[in-house]
């Protein structure tokens, strides 16, 4: 009988890919989601109290735990620096004094659709601008990437298991992220 090596090795790379984290004792875990679209809408108005609305969404993908090409989809969004996003007093028990963001997986369906990372970071309106220039620069050159580093935090004190399973059910906070462009020759 004859064995396809090639079948066993995929079966095999399958079955060890989870959304646990490899270093899940760490209090952070750093992910980059490289950008495969952007969409861009500006309202100027005067009924806006900064002049307009602006509203910033991507999708890409990235590696969450030991998987591949998990669906990320997000917002960037201005955000006045001395607020917190309300909504996360009902999420988390101690609020932090500053916020860049937030994170929460969504459970996988019966319609056989993988798990999805919804996003949502924040930044101050100047900041916006240079983030808007850096994925234009990365969409406009032939060749060009762009992509966003994010390092997500747990706001609570949990156990040392968190990241293995407690983490995909939990909104995560958003430490810090950037955002880069890059063109390959």
């Amino acid at each position: 009988m004859f064995f396809n090596k090639r079948t066993e090795q995929e079966t095999h790379a399958k079955k060890s890919e989870t959304l646990e984290w490899d270093q899940g004792t760490r209090r952070s875990q750093s992910t980059r989601v490289i950008v495969k679209s952007w969409f861009y809408k500006a309202q100027p108005g005067l009924q806006w109290r900064n002049g307009g609305k602006v509203e910033f969404s991507f999708e890409g993908h990235a590696r969450l735990g030991t998987t591949p090409n998990v669906p990320i989809f997000g917002d960037i969004e201005v955000l006045d620096e001395a607020e917190t996003p309300r909504f996360l007093m009902d999420r988390w028990k101690s609020l932090p004094e500053s916020v860049e963001g937030h994170a929460s997986l969504a459970s996988a369906d019966n319609s056989g659709m993988p798990e999805q990372l919804y996003i949502t970071l924040y930044c101050t309106r100047e900041a916006f601008e240079s983030v808007t220039r850096v994925f234009v620069a990365g969409f406009s050159a032939a060749g060009g990437k762009t992509a966003l580093d994010v390092d997500f935090i747990y706001p609570d004190p949990h156990g040392e298991g968190f990241w293995k399973e407690a983490w995909q059910k939990q909104t995560l906070q958003v430490e810090k992220w950037d955002v880069r462009s890059s063109v390959e020759r």
